[in-house]
Parts: structure tokens; C-alpha cells; sequence
């Protein structure tokens, strides 16, 4: 074995542990807490290459109340998860708890496995990855999970998550009532529980109005705007373009809307926009975007009393799963299809 370089202050870490042993990071933190795992021997050889030390110091804390709480959120830069962190502290404020936010990233397992030894629990909006989910278990720390669901990965954790099949439904509904039929959706990773979810509930507008969704008029980002930049210019540029468009996720929102902006589109003349969540400062937008909308600060108040809870010892044994009614927003950038479409 090679051993990789260590971090920056030159100490080994889980991290370099896990890619010298070639598992993950949850299964090196379960071995040093003398968990049965996989490839045992490897993980023994790699610690001693390394010459890794746990951090007694912080694995001492687990014994006691730290009065800390773990943030962990999916792009930090998205003002949605900025209102939930909001609502969480609210809520951790007046309990005197310290949060630790930490960015997705591709060490996010080890980031978790790293807080776990010095918090008392974790709230998680980043949970679309095994790993992610793993991680968290291995800590053995409380947890609720805010926004992403674990797509067929049973947990054990608490969730609280809106109503997205609801609220994509509810825009769906509003554009075929408006007349349109060549809607183009600017969809998120069906690997998520938001870009599935949503997905599912515009199509099931479709259904209901016997209607086949058009796969043609799909186009997949992955929740950055840049992703919904490109994907607006995929659909406004076909020889038929679309004459609506519904975007999953703000921030890819932000991205079609640019585009729009920058070939001079005509908002709602040549197309109408729904998007999901809310944009911030929209007001100083002309039109305002209609979207659907939920209750994000309180999604982050309610995380945060549950876990409370289950610090405490409080609340039933399994896991409970709180769904948040979401709602449609109208404001200027809906109208019926242009009078020349086809």
C-alpha cells in the first residue's frame, strides 16, 4: 500500500485511513470503535502505516452532552437551506446549542464521521447518498433528515421533507389550465427524492388530464444554476420550443431565468415559468416568478425540536416522518400559450 498525503497540518485522518484500506469512511470509524466491518486486516495495516490516533479526547465526548449540533446541507450557497438553517436556529438559539454547518463536498462522509465524536446530533439536508446515509448511522448519533429522503435505503432516522409530489402536481395543474401542452420540465436527478418526487407530481398533472408527458421536453440538471442555464437553452432552442416551463429547483430557476433574460425571451409572451421554492428578491424581478412555495424556515424549526426530542430521550422509539403542505405562488410570469404556437 501507498500511503496518500495527510491533511494539511500533516495529521492522518479517517480519510486517508479509508483510501489507504480502499472502504469507506463509515467503516473505518465503526473498526475504531471496535464494530465488526469488512477487510478488518487492511484497515489494522493502514492505521499502522499511517500511524493514525483516534481522537480520544473527542471520542470522550460522546459520554456527555456536547450542547452542539451538526448542520449538514447539500450547497450552502442555496438561499432555501439558508432559511432552514434560519428556522434550526431559532429554535438551537434558545436552547443555548452550538451549530457546527458544514457544506456538501466529496469528504462529506469523513466531515461527518469527524463531527460525530463531537456533537450530540446531526441535522442532515445533503442525504442523497448511501455514503451520506451510512456515514450518519456509523456515528450512532441522533438525526433527522430535512429534505432528501434516502431513495430505496431504509433509515432510522426522523425526516421532514414538504409535500414535493403536492406542490409539482399544484404547478402542473395551473399550466394545462392555462392552456398549455408543450411544457418543458427542467428536472433535477432522479437519484433525489426532490428531483423524483417533483417529477412524478407534474406528471401525474398529465395523466390526469390524459395527457403523455413528452420525454423530448425533459431536460436533467443537477440543482446548480448553471445546469437550469443550459437546460432553458436546450428547450427554448428546438424547432417547436417549448411554450411553459417548469423548473424543480430554485436554483436552477435562477439559471433558466438568466437565459431567458439574456436572448430577450419574453416572460410570459413567448414562455410561462413555475419554478419550485421560492427566489429570493424575485420582487425586483419583472415579472415575478410564480413558484411553489413551502414553510422553509419552519421545516428547519421542526428539525431541530425533534432532535431535541430525541437527545433528550423523548418522543416514540421509531422514526417519524413529518410532510409539509406546499403551495403555488401565482404572480406575473404565467399567461396562456402565444396565439401563433402550434
Amino acid at each position: 500500500m501507498t500511503a496518500p498525503t495527510a491533511g494539511n497540518d500533516g495529521i492522518p485522518r479517517l480519510g486517508d485511513v479509508a483510501r489507504l484500506a480502499g472502504v469507506s469512511v463509515s467503516t473505518v470509524s465503526r473498526y475504531v470503535r471496535r464494530l465488526p466491518v469488512r477487510r478488518p486486516d487492511e484497515i489494522a495495516a493502514a492505521i499502522e502505516q499511517l500511524n493514525y490516533r483516534p481522537n480520544e479526547i473527542a471520542r470522550g465526548l460522546r459520554s456527555r452532552v456536547t450542547h452542539a449540533i451538526g448542520v449538514v446541507v447539500a450547497d450552502i450557497t442555496n438561499p432555501y437551506l439558508a432559511s432552514v438553517v434560519r428556522g434550526i436556529q431559532s429554535v438551537g438559539g434558545t436552547s443555548e446549542y452550538k451549530l457546527y454547518l458544514a457544506g456538501s463536498s466529496e469528504r462529506l462522509p469523513e466531515t461527518i464521521a469527524d463531527l460525530g465524536s463531537r456533537i450530540d446530533g446531526f441535522i442532515c439536508a445533503a442525504a442523497s447518498e448511501p455514503e451520506v446515509v451510512e456515514a450518519l448511522r456509523a456515528t450512532g448519533q441522533p438525526t433527522v433528515l430535512l429534505e432528501f429522503e434516502p431513495i430505496g435505503h431504509p433509515h432510522p432516522f426522523d425526516v421532514v421533507v414538504v409535500d414535493d409530489f403536492g406542490g409539482a402536481r399544484l404547478a402542473g395543474d395551473y399550466l394545462l389550465q392555462l392552456g398549455h401542452k408543450r411544457i418543458g420540465i427542467i428536472g433535477g436527478p432522479m437519484t433525489t427524492s426532490p428531483g423524483k418526487q417533483r417529477h412524478d407530481g407534474f406528471v401525474s398533472a398529465l395523466d390526469a388530464a390524459g395527457l403523455e408527458l413528452d420525454e423530448s421536453y425533459v431536460e436533467y440538471g443537477d440543482f446548480s444554476a448553471a445546469s437550469g442555464y443550459q437546460a432553458a437553452a436546450r428547450l427554448l432552442s428546438r424547432d417547436r420550443p417549448a411554450t411553459a416551463i417548469f423548473s424543480v429547483n430554485n436554483m436552477m430557476s435562477l439559471g433558466a431565468l438568466k437565459y431567458m433574460h439574456d436572448l430577450k425571451v419574453r416572460i410570459p409572451g413567448d414562455v410561462a415559468f413555475i419554478g419550485f421554492d421560492p427566489i429570493d428578491w424575485s420582487e425586483l424581478m419583472h415579472p415575478a416568478p410564480t413558484t411553489v412555495e413551502r414553510p422553509r424556515s419552519e421545516q428547519g424549526a421542526i428539525g431541530m425540536r425533534l432532535l431535541l426530542d430525541r437527545i433528550a430521550g423523548r418522543g416514540p422509539t421509531g422514526p417519524r416522518r413529518i410532510v409539509l403542505d406546499a403551495h403555488l405562488a401565482v404572480r406575473g410570469s404565467c399567461g396562456p400559450p402565444p396565439a401563433d404556437a402550434s
